[in-house]
This record gives structure tokens, sequence and C-alpha cells, in this order.
């Protein structure tokens, strides 16, 4: 099953729609947040999440307006506190979410995003792309943190996690650009071309570079 996440990141604008683009297949689920839900492109969203508490945090930070649209919202609404003023409201199954991944993991959520990837595990979703999940510019580092501890979670259970062009996590999702910068403590990179086509001629003449400036001896026949 395939899960979209969607945020306010730049990488959001590369979100295809829920059928998918001609490369990948419709999503299962899509899922958003907060005024999200009354975005023209995001008709097609099945959930939408908002964390911040509906009457003592949410007007704060997003003024009156936005909750008050809320309560006359048809889809489902994932929060932290269910209020009977919005009928579609449920609140984060927290304990299930502690019993299932275990303290800290449990409780460590430093965004919304966070609760959308760990309720996307819990789910039994196999593929999650994160558009717009980007945590740059002045995204605290505790966010950025949090978020790939949990993209992490889900990678160590065979989960495949997407993220897009423009995101901080393509560095934990993507693995033409791991690859490419290297893996910490090795004394050469491993490539991405070395893994993909390991008898190719080519990249042996690469590889066969690569140890020559490093040693100062060719491993060529003269």
């Amino acid at each position: 099953m395939r899960v979209a996440i969607l945020a306010l990141g730049a990488s959001y604008k590369q979100y295809p729609g829920k059928g998918g683009d001609q490369y990948k297949n419709p999503y299962d689920q899509v899922w958003a947040l907060n005024g999200m839900a009354f975005f023209p492109d995001c008709h097609d969203i099945d959930r939408l999440y908002v964390m911040d508490d509906l009457v003592y945090r949410l007007p704060v930070y997003s003024g009156e307006e936005l909750p008050r649209s809320l309560q006359a919202y048809g889809k489902r609404i994932i929060t932290s506190r269910a209020y009977k003023d919005w009928p579609t409201s449920e609140r984060f199954p927290i304990e299930d979410c502690v019993e299932e991944f275990g303290l800290p993991l449990g409780i460590a959520m430093y965004s919304s995003p966070d609760y959308m990837i760990a309720h996307a595990i819990m789910d039994g979703f196999t593929s999650i792309d994160l558009f717009g999940v980007d945590n740059l510019d002045k995204t605290a580092p505790e966010m950025q943190a949090s978020t790939a501890k949990w993209i992490g979670v889900a990678q160590a259970r065979g989960i495949t996690v997407n993220t897009f062009q423009g995101s901080h996590h393509q560095y934990h999702c993507s693995n033409a650009i791991a690859m490419e910068y290297g893996l910490y403590g090795y004394a050469f990179k491993p490539r991405i071309e070395t893994l993909a086509f390991p008898d190719d001629e080519f990249i042996e003449d690469v590889k066969d570079d690569s140890t020559s400036n490093a040693t100062g001896h060719s491993k060529r026949p003269a």
C-alpha cells in the first residue's frame, strides 16, 4: 500500500495527485496538514492531520478562521484531542504508538509529519512518499533530526520512503545522493554506478584511477 504525505515545503510542488504520474501507481491514501485541506490541489486527500489542539493551540498559531472552518470539514481530522464541535475529529492513538515503538520513539514527536509517518507504519503501508516534508531554511534542528529518525524507523521495517528534490531528507532516502557523497570513514566513495554496474569496463577504469590517485601507483599494466 502506498501513502503520500503532504506538507508545505518546496518539494510539495512535485506531488502528482492521488492518481500518480506516468511512472508511479496511484496512491491508496493521501494525507495532508492543517489548512492544506482547503488547497485547490488537495481535494483528493483522505486524512487531515491537525496535531495542534483545536481549542487551545491552533487558534494561537493560525488564527480563529482555520479551526472554525474545520468544524464543517467532512473528512477525517487526526488530532491530539477530539472535540464534539469538530465532528470528524479523531484522537491520534498515542498509547498504541508508544506500545508499538516503545519509549522514547512513541513520544519523541517534534512536528506533525512525525505523527503521520508513525501512523503510516502502524497502518501497514509499504511505501511512503513525502512531498513538502523538507525541513530546510529555518527549521529547528530537532525537527530535522526527529523526522529523519522516523524515516529510519520506517526503513528499518522494510518500508520504502521517498523524498523529492529540495528536501533535506534526500540525504536519507535517495541512493543516488547517498552514494554520490560516500560513506563516512571509507577511503573511496562507493559511487552508485559501481553497485549498479559492477562489471562495466568503464567503471573498472574509474575504480583503477581512484586507486592510482590515492596510492601514487597505477594498477593498469604498462
